[in-house]
């Protein structure tokens, strides 16, 4: 009878399990077979600014150029570009994305906007990537539009990017169709990573040992907030967008600790030995680059080839110790683990 109660079971759970893949096999078949609803394409072509922009170099010439675009400009000197509104401009805002870059916005030599974190971020020389807008209404048809562009890092000394008009909910509306998953995604991720490590903890209590999953779950956790730091919608829903950024590099410097000892621990300590000495190179470049950051003398996006370089030896390491295992037939217990890890 026990048997035939299991059977039943199983079979009702089977069939629940199969009109759901259903459901969502057509979910996801409609929505590739029937046509888009969303009006983005048109949205986008109606915020884009179509104006003519105009490069007032210090030399007194000028050239048009094309918007977005990069030129040459040295690291520190002003970027100016200029256009000429139309005679029938009616919109109430133009915005623009900063690329850790200070902006000003003038119309007709009036100063309308002005975006530089020089009094409000902790450290460093430049002011943090945001979306900036400057009000402007009918009244503005026919004026002289200028942008002023000042950055401190040679990746984006002369990046000029899209020029945006309308109303700040139709260019959020666009933004958001554009980088709203991504930013959804990193909640979601967030949030799976502090549950991870909450429910290691918890098991470490009850059973008196600790958990790989711990260390897994701090790795969740800091690819989250790489992925909120590097957000496009960041200054939605944090107040100081300079403090996410930086906290966006020392995640990358410091994300190899947590790595290893996930490893290490799956491992069972055959090579700690190895892990130790890279991550001690891992805090060793967190402990430089922060001093250097903190003294002014280089940012923390001009050191992160370093850790870039941790990040590809950690990768290798682990590689290797894996293939030795192979080798020696000890790698059966976690080679999934590992697959995951190396695609993570």
């Amino acid at each position: 009878m026990l048997d035939m109660k299991n059977t039943i079971s199983k079979k009702r759970r089977i069939i629940f399990y199969i009109v759901m893949l259903t459901i969502l096999a057509v979910f996801l078949i409609a929505e590739c077979v029937y046509p888009s609803e969303r009006t983005e394409r048109s949205m986008e072509a109606s915020i884009c600014y179509t104006g003519t922009f105009v490069w007032e170099k210090p030399d007194g010439t000028e050239e048009i150029i094309s918007v977005p675009g990069k030129y040459e400009v040295p690291v520190g000197e002003t970027m100016v570009i200029t256009t000429q509104l139309p005679a029938d401009y009616n919109e109430s805002s133009i915005a623009l994305r900063s690329s850790l870059q200070d902006v000003k916005f003038y119309i007709d030599g009036q100063l309308r906007g002005d975006y530089n974190t020089r009094k409000t971020r902790p450290f460093g020389k430049n002011s943090a990537s945001r979306y900036v807008f400057c009000e402007t209404s009918e009244k503005d048809a026919g004026k002289e539009l200028r942008i002023e562009l000042t950055t401190y890092t040679d990746n984006y000394s002369g990046v000029v990017n899209e020029v945006w008009c309308g109303d700040k909910v139709d260019v959020w509306t666009h933004i958001f169709s554009e980088y709203g998953t991504e930013t959804i995604i990193a909640f979601f991720i967030l949030f799976a990573g502090i549950i991870t490590i909450l429910f290691s903890l918890a098991l470490g209590v009850v059973y008196h040992t600790t958990f790989d999953m711990e260390y897994l779950g701090w790795c969740i956790m800091m690819g989250a907030i790489w992925m909120l730091g590097e957000s496009k919608l960041r200054q939605l829903w944090i107040s100081n967008a300079s403090v996410l950024a930086g906290m966006c590099f020392i995640v990358i410097m410091l994300c190899p600790i947590p790595i290893l000892l996930y490893i290490d621990s799956v491992q069972k300590g055959r090579y700690t030995k190895l892990y130790h000495i890279m991550e001690g190179m891992a805090f060793l470049n967190f402990l430089i680059s922060t001093i250097l950051q903190l003294s002014g003398k280089r940012d923390y996006i001009e050191t992160m080839p370093v850790g870039h370089v941790i990040m590809g030896l950690t990768f290798f390491l682990i590689l290797g110790t894996f293939i030795r295992d192979m080798h020696q037939n000890k790698s059966r217990s976690y080679h999934l683990v590992l697959v995951g890890v190396i695609v993570a």
